[in-house]
């Protein structure tokens, strides 16, 4: 299982960008660990990754298995 984001860019319902050309190659059995002040994006990637409609990808793309998620629903993520 590989997940990859690639050089995203995701604004907030208010039209307000959060991440701006964010990119992460995690491997099979691959542990990472984001870490960072309050406000820089943690929360949202999660969120974003996930489906929230709060947020939208803008550019970008985000592989689970070499396949595009951004399309599918969130209970299929």
């Amino acid at each position: 299982m590989n997940l990859c984001i690639q050089n995203i860019e995701v604004v907030s319902k208010d039209h307000r960008k959060i991440l701006d050309q964010f990119s992460l190659d995690i491997g099979s059995g691959e542990v990472h660990v984001i870490m960072g002040p309050n406000g820089t994006g943690k929360s949202t990637l999660s969120k974003v990754i996930m489906g929230s409609h709060d947020y939208s990808v803008v550019s970008g793309d985000i592989l689970y298995n070499d396949e595009s998620i951004l399309d599918k629903d969130i209970d299929e993520r």
